[in-house]
């Protein structure tokens, strides 16, 4: 395995910073479209039990992560650095393995309790025909996150990346254009979605193969691994993300479709979902899986604070000249937005589309810390960063 300079480094971390913007915006505007034509073409009913089916993946996802991504992302660029094929390989496999289990059991437990989810959030009779749909796609999602979003873009693998996330949107738009096309619904949506989790589950798998899992080990490489070290990390970081569950709009939506229902759902998505996919194309954001191995095998190198420094005021600067003036815009033309682009039917919540935008807008500044205190593996910091989702979780009960 070719060793890498501190300057092949840099090098290969600016390439798959633009590849990965450049898919970024493409990518992002095809979602925009999805959701644009999804808003204009299903009731605001409908549109809340597709957000209520959004959140149950998203829900899988962070309950079954047990940190599993970030210990990908924040140790497989160090052994590649050492040239450890056998503790590489053991990474992904151990990773992939605990994580289907817990998917296995995830999906189990949603197929068992379909009455009960249907009963307790007040949702349509044509809702429960979506619930084994959606269990497949919750499985193939959550390999697909550590066979792609974390392990590819660890080894600056973004071209490849960015690539499948790209094929991934066309096929997703194509479907879902053709699904509600012809009024398969709601049901037609999950279907479509299905076949699009599918097609980049496989192009991730083969990449993955390719990569890792194709080569030998040499006996010199097998050593002792450090799952001590490992899951000290992971685990603050998999406490982080619970706690998200209660910041998140996943949360408020389970709320919601508890106490009001899946109207209150929908206008709920938009006001919040729509200013958080425009607010998506922060550098802060997009650029997270670039981020995260580039400083980590800079530092693992160099061993120096200043090239975090460094990072941080990069990043921090990029995120306000380029966001700022995207959250005036949408302040000022809140209501054109809402009345031409998606549904006047919206309307009556343009106070509250304002307001999650400037909230959104203040989050994008929380983003260039997370790659300095991920490389320094400071997962502790985080975790104690969750203590406010419990004030989130109490407001919205009040």
């Amino acid at each position: 395995m070719k060793e890498m300079s501190s300057k092949t480094i840099l090098e290969k971390g600016f390439s798959g910073a633009v590849h990965q913007y450049i898919a970024a915006i493409i990518n992002g505007i095809l979602g925009f479209f999805i959701t644009v034509f999804i808003i204009r073409n299903l009731t605001i009913s409908d549109y809340g039990i597709y957000n209520f089916l959004l959140s149950i993946v998203f829900l899988a996802m962070v309950i079954t992560s047990f940190g599993l991504a970030p210990i990908i992302q924040r140790y497989l660029p160090e052994y590649r650095e050492k040239k450890n094929t056998y503790v590489q390989k053991k990474i992904m496999t151990i990773a992939l393995v605990i994580r289907f289990i817990a998917a296995c059991v995830f999906i189990i437990i949603l197929l068992l309790c379909t009455d009960k989810i249907m009963d307790i959030f007040h949702l349509p009779d044509y809702a429960e025909d979506t619930f084994p749909v959606i269990a497949i796609i919750i499985l193939f999602v959550l390999e697909s996150q550590l066979l792609g979003d974390a392990f590819l873009p660890s080894l600056f693998k973004n071209k490849y990346w960015n690539l499948s996330r790209l094929l991934y949107s066309i096929t997703k738009f194509t479907l879902f254009y053709f699904a509600i096309s012809f009024d398969y619904g709601v049901m037609g949506i999950v279907w479509a979605w299905l076949i699009a989790e599918l097609i980049i589950f496989v192009l991730f798998s083969i990449k993955a193969y390719q990569i890792i899992f194709s080569h030998s080990v040499k006996k010199e490489d097998i050593i002792k691994i450090p799952f001590k070290r490992f899951i000290n990390f992971g685990k603050f970081l998999y406490f982080y993300n619970l706690g998200y569950i209660f910041r998140d709009i996943a949360m408020d939506i389970f709320l919601l479709a508890y106490f009001i229902g899946s109207q209150a759902v929908g206008l709920y998505s938009f006001a919040y979902g729509i200013p958080f996919l425009i607010m998506s194309f922060s550098p802060g954001s997009r650029l997270r899986a670039v981020l995260y191995p580039l400083i980590t095998r800079q530092y693992i190198r160099t061993g120096k604070q200043d090239d975090l420094v460094y990072y941080f005021r990069l990043i921090n600067s990029i995120i306000f000249f380029s966001m700022i003036p995207i959250f005036i815009i949408l302040m000022i033309l809140a209501d054109k937005i809402i009345l031409y682009v998606f549904n006047p039917e919206y309307i009556l919540i343009v106070n509250l589309f304002i307001l999650s935008s400037g909230f959104l807008m203040i989050q994008q500044f929380l983003f260039p810390y997370l790659p300095i205190l991920f490389t320094l593996e400071k997962g502790r910091l985080l975790f104690v960063g969750t203590t406010i989702s419990v004030y989130n979780l109490v407001m919205d009960i009040i």
